[in-house]
């Protein structure tokens, strides 16, 4: 008997097929980061990391050169030079 696939999937399902899209489309070096923040296994530290990873088109020189005043996490951001807020 064949496995019939469902026409409707749940919200559940549709979560993590977005989930896998956004990591398959990412840049080979950050899959790891944005797997685990997207899984809640990381800490809140990482979990910044990976959104503005996201966010600045996983360019490092560019989260650090943020200027989204803004964001709540702007003073989070990783990649900045000590001292530097």
């Amino acid at each position: 008997m064949k496995t019939i696939e469902l026409q409707n999937p749940s919200p559940s399902q549709q979560i993590a097929a977005k989930r896998a899209r956004r990591i398959e489309t990412a840049p080979e070096s950050f899959r790891k980061l944005l797997t685990q923040a997207m899984c809640g296994k990381c800490s809140p530290r990482t979990a910044i990391k990976a959104q503005c990873a996201e966010c600045n088109g996983f360019d490092r020189q560019a989260i650090s050169d943020c200027t989204n005043h803004s964001c709540p996490l702007w003073h989070f951001r990783p990649y900045q030079d000590k001292g530097h807020a």
